[in-house]
């Protein structure tokens, strides 16, 4: 309701501006923020919701919208609207790696890796940092989660951090193998069919 009563307000205020002035309402979902920063990757983060605002006030031939912030998909296709000509960031990847302790040496490794959080979270193109074991199995794999603004940041990070390979390497039971890397699929692909021409389908509660 609150929402809806800021969209209503918006249309109100343009309406009252009468094209003197550009009025634009942002739309979030949940937003990761420095004190919650453990949700879904697919979050957008504080800074990218402040990003767009900034992109909004700046792109003075765009006229004021609604701008729904829901998905990484989605302030992607904001910022390509706001920015217009100038160049679009490289969009934001996923970095997914399992790790598979040695017998007896798994809180070590864990140690390793919670030592590193806080220098790999303090990056400036780091979104999202986890690490998940398996749901009631105390000694399987551990699965590491990373989110990076761009494949850029994404080398950096890979760069800073070489050096505490071979401590983390100490403690697997097989060699590391390289993080696989994912991107958002495009909304219109998730709308029309990912790539195999099948029609959407709307999922409705009953």
């Amino acid at each position: 309701m609150e929402q809806a009563t800021l969209l209503m307000m918006r249309q109100v205020v343009e309406a009252e501006a009468a094209g003197q002035q550009r009025v634009f309402a942002l739309v979030l979902g949940p937003v990761r923020t420095r004190l919650v920063d453990s949700g879904d990757p697919d979050w957008v983060s504080a800074d990218q919701v402040g990003a767009i605002a900034v992109a909004a006030s700046a792109a003075a031939a765009v006229g004021g919208r609604e701008i729904r912030l829901r998905s990484q998909a989605e302030a992607d296709a904001a910022l390509a609207v706001l920015q217009g000509d100038q160049p679009i960031r490289t969009g934001a990847v996923v970095a997914v790696s399992t790790m598979e302790p040695k017998n007896g040496r798994r809180e070590d490794l864990l140690e390793v890796l919670a030592e590193l959080a806080p220098q790999i979270r303090a990056e400036p193109g780091c979104l999202h940092y986890s690490v998940h074991r398996p749901r009631g199995d105390a000694d399987g794999p551990l699965l590491v989660i990373q989110r990076f603004a761009s494949i850029e940041a994404f080398t950096e990070h890979s760069a800073s951090v070489a050096d505490q390979i071979p401590r983390i390497v100490a403690f697997l039971a097989t060699p590391p193998m390289p993080p696989t890397l994912f991107e958002p699929v495009p909304q219109s692909a998730l709308i029309d069919g990912v790539g195999n021409g099948e029609k959407g389908h709307v999922c409705r509660g009953s």
